[in-house]
């Protein structure tokens, strides 16, 4: 399966924002935030947790629980082409 990954740091005093590309059908997006060793067996095909945002917007807003390092994956629901730009920034900024 294809899909985009972005590896950043940042704590519960963060928002991960997710902004798709004009060109990507967002609304076929799938939006996944996890830790490194959730990440891990997503890349094997296991089982794993992690958080989900599927409201079909061109912005998302993940809120990581803790300290880490977190994974965000963006993956299409249909074939298409999926661009995106993703930051982290201190909450209330």
């Amino acid at each position: 399966m294809k899909y985009l990954h972005y590896k950043l740091k940042a704590e519960q005093y963060d928002s991960i924002i997710v902004k798709m590309n004009e060109a990507t059908d967002f609304s076929r997006a799938r939006v996944f935030l996890m830790d490194t060793g959730n990440y891990y067996k997503y890349k094997l095909g296991k089982s794993c947790e992690y958080k989900q945002d599927l409201d079909g917007a061109p912005t998302v807003i993940l809120d990581p629980p803790y300290k880490s390092i977190w994974h965000v994956i963006i993956e299409m629901r249909t074939s298409g082409e999926v661009k995106a730009f993703v930051e982290v920034r201190r909450k209330g900024t």
